[in-house]
Parts: structure tokens; sequence; C-alpha cells
């Protein structure tokens, strides 16, 4: 323990909101609904990259974000966690152009575009060393490096 107190429940102290038989029934709906919609295991990611991309500073795995959703602006990237929730002092990832990344991807598997069926089958996963690269690494554990500038042309 850590100065917590002792946690007591007292029945019947005080009158409910709602009486037990309906709160049961709400928790009955809560559970079935829960089970119904929840992320089942096993289930395909919405993403090809979801889980696929590491970062290099602190090993959690990028997050798709929309930068300016809403406006003209408008830009799918993927993204460290650790720097979007906490900041550049916890990781100074930098973020990855999606545009970019489906680029880098089809140069790294030697395809004209990105394809997402050879992308989940071939790559193990990616991993972003620093900025302006990104590591692939294949099934076959069999690496490729492709980098591209701040001006995100690809070399």
């Amino acid at each position: 323990m850590h100065g917590e107190l002792p946690k007591y429940y007292v029945k019947g102290s005080h009158e409910p909101i709602i009486d037990r038989e309906t709160f049961n029934k709400v928790q009955d709906e809560l559970k079935r609904r829960s089970e119904k919609y929840n992320h089942k295991a096993g289930k395909a990611p919405k993403y090809a990259f979801t889980g696929k991309i590491i970062c290099g500073n602190c090993g959690k795995n990028y997050n798709r974000k929309t930068n300016n959703a809403g406006t003209k602006y408008s830009k799918i990237v993927w993204i460290c966690p650790t720097f979007n929730q906490i900041g550049k002092a916890a990781c100074d990832a930098k973020q990855i152009p999606e545009d970019i990344l489906l680029r880098l991807t089809s140069k790294a598997l030697g395809t004209s575009e990105f394809e997402e069926g050879i992308f989940m089958k071939k790559i193990s996963h990616v991993e972003v060393p620093e900025h302006g690269k990104l590591l692939f690494v294949f099934q076959d554990q069999r690496k490729v490096e492709v980098s591209w500038d701040y001006s995100f042309s690809i070399r």
C-alpha cells in the first residue's frame, strides 16, 4: 500500500437513483453491446500499416492521424504516439505523411504502386531509425532501407 485508506461498501445506506433491477438490466445491455461491437481477436486491422511501424526512439507502434481534419489542408500522417501524446521531450520522432509512406513502401517492395496484399504478405514490420529513413524488415528477415528528404522526394 502507498497510503491508501481501506474502502468499504455499505449496502442500503441511501435511497438509490434507480432500482436494482433497472441497474442490472442496463449492465446486461452494456455487456451485450460491448461483446457485439468491440474489436475481436484475429480481426484484420483497418489500415495496412497498423501495428507495423515501430518508432526507433521509444519502440511504440505509430498511429494513423489526420492533421487539420475538415479543412482544405487536411493530411493523413503516421505518428509516434509518445510524441503525439506527451511531446518532443519524451520522443522526438517525426511524423510520416501517408502518401510518402505509400511511395516508400512501393519502392522497398519493388512495385510501381502500393499493393496492400503484397505488403501484408512480405513485410514483417517497418522500423523508423531516424527522420527521413525507413527500414523495411521482410518476413524472411531481409532488410531494405529507404530514405527521403524534407522536401518529400524519394532518394
